[in-house]
């Protein structure tokens, strides 16, 4: 059965408990970067998709060649500048919070020659709560 992105979600706070408590190295600290990435992601495709249609800009174009990821992204780069936003901080935010914590995401998946460790963990979950927060505040 899928995953919904509330589950993804409980997964994530499962994995904060593990590395607040009790983290064995640094795959726990390495998973939760990605996973919360992950959670971050999903849950800003749900919104932006759901409060600016980006499922159906990318249908339209403009988008060809890119990434799903860096899809989001440039939709939002692009977005944060047109003045109908109210909040276009939050946007600016929102847009440097998921690039920051898809840098994490991409050292805790791909360069195991780079430390990923509490610091990490760190700035990573507090990225994650400052995403989370931005949305449920837009």
């Amino acid at each position: 059965m899928p995953i919904s992105i509330d589950e993804l979600k409980k997964g994530v706070e499962s994995l904060r408990v593990i590395c607040d408590n009790d983290p064995k190295g640094e795959f726990e600290y390495r998973n939760y970067c990605s996973k919360s990435y992950y959670a971050v992601y999903h849950s800003v495709k749900y919104f932006v998709n759901d409060k600016h249609n980006f499922d159906q800009a990318v249908e339209n174009g403009g988008y060809n060649g890119m990434g799903t990821h860096q899809k989001i992204i440039t939709f939002l780069d692009e977005h944060i500048h047109i003045p109908s936003f109210n909040h276009n901080r939050e946007y600016k935010k929102l847009v440097y919070r998921l690039k920051t914590m898809r840098k994490y995401r991409v050292n805790s998946d791909y360069y195991l020659d780079v430390s990923v460790n509490k610091t990490t963990y760190i700035q990573s979950e507090t990225q994650y709560e400052g995403v989370m927060n931005i949305i449920s505040s837009l």
